[in-house]
């Protein structure tokens, strides 16, 4: 009986999570689904491939998922060199809280989260680096600082469906 009811809250679950995620963004090096309550803008405004926005905006402040592709064509970059780079740059201007190679399923990537002040905001980062083709990926999770508790598990619930084909 127990395992029946574990199965069917796995099942139920299941379902709840796919529902949840049900827009999709296809491109031709990547797809990344997201729910219906976060805004999309893939305008491509400073370079950016898209902007997903939380909404409602809490505290004048845009909380949002970007994705941002650097070509790395005649650097020779592969993943560890390419954070080893990033996280100089982070500790420039801000404070790198972690730092971790991750491998789940077939995603090899790195994962940072870290805090800076922009404009007078104490902001959060959450962040994905892939490298792939001479190609970086980072899909950064942005935010108040005080508000990153409140949305850190739909973001990651997000960005963990980021795929690259």
């Amino acid at each position: 009986m127990k395992k029946l009811l574990l199965l069917l809250f796995f099942f139920v679950s299941s379902i709840l999570f796919a529902q949840k995620l049900e827009n999709k963004i296809e491109e031709t090096l990547y797809s990344i689904n997201y729910p219906s309550s976060w805004k999309i803008d893939n305008t491509g405004r400073y370079n950016v491939e898209f902007y997903l926005f939380a909404y409602p905006i809490k505290e004048n402040m845009g909380s949002n998922i970007n994705l941002l592709i650097q070509n790395l064509d005649g650097m020779n970059l592969d993943l560890t060199q390419f954070t080893e780079i990033s996280e100089k740059q982070i500790n420039t201007n801000g404070k790198l809280i972690s730092s971790e190679l991750k491998n789940i399923g077939n995603r090899e990537f790195q994962e940072l989260i870290f805090e800076a002040t922009i404009n007078g905001k104490d902001m959060k980062f959450y962040q994905q680096y892939f490298v792939k083709n001479s190609k970086a990926f980072v899909i950064t999770f942005t935010t108040l600082t005080s508000l990153y508790d409140q949305l850190e598990k739909e973001a990651r619930e997000i960005i963990n469906t980021f795929n690259l084909k």
